[in-house]
């Protein structure tokens, strides 16, 4: 690569940079501001995660009926 191309890349680089130290500085003062936020956002994550291996699992099971799933809502199952 020549000395111009990379003197080219070099301004890139020191965006990603900038961007990466204010991404950082954002989520450290959001962490200790609002920790409600970063927590909540953690228990959505692994709501979905959770629910997600529940469909998985689930798919490969058989089909119920719509009286058969009330009845386990009702606990008459």
């Amino acid at each position: 690569m020549s000395l111009a191309a990379q003197h080219q890349e070099q301004p890139e680089v020191i965006i990603d940079q900038h961007l990466k130290d204010a991404l950082k500085a954002a989520f450290i003062e959001v962490m200790q501001e609002r920790p409600d936020l970063i927590r909540n956002v953690l228990e959505e994550t692994l709501e979905e995660i959770a629910l997600t291996r529940a469909i998985k699992e689930g798919g490969g099971s058989g089909n119920v009926s719509r009286e058969g799933v009330f009845a386990l809502l009702r606990g008459t199952a």
